[in-house]
């Protein structure tokens, strides 16, 4: 089994550390869970906040209405 943080320098893995493992593995799905959400929610207040725009509004930022969802998932993509 591989050496991680938990039981570096040591012998044995003992049933704390097994315990250790998997609440940092729940957490860490919890988070990403929870950040998905987050995503989910900015992209629904984006798109509620240009439909509320008139097209000449839009143009005026560059975009068309029929572009807006596209452009949205792009905006809240990480890493772009």
């Amino acid at each position: 089994m591989a050496v991680t943080m938990f039981d570096a320098g040591r012998g044995e893995i003992t049933n704390r550390d097994l315990i250790a493992r998997a609440a940092y593995v729940v957490v860490s799905k919890i988070y990403s869970v929870m950040e998905a959400a987050e995503q989910v929610r900015a992209r629904r207040e984006t798109r509620r906040q240009l439909a509320r725009l008139s097209d000449s509004m839009l143009k005026d930022i560059g975009l068309e209405r029929a572009d807006v969802g596209r452009q949205i998932s792009d905006l809240h993509t990480p890493g772009r």
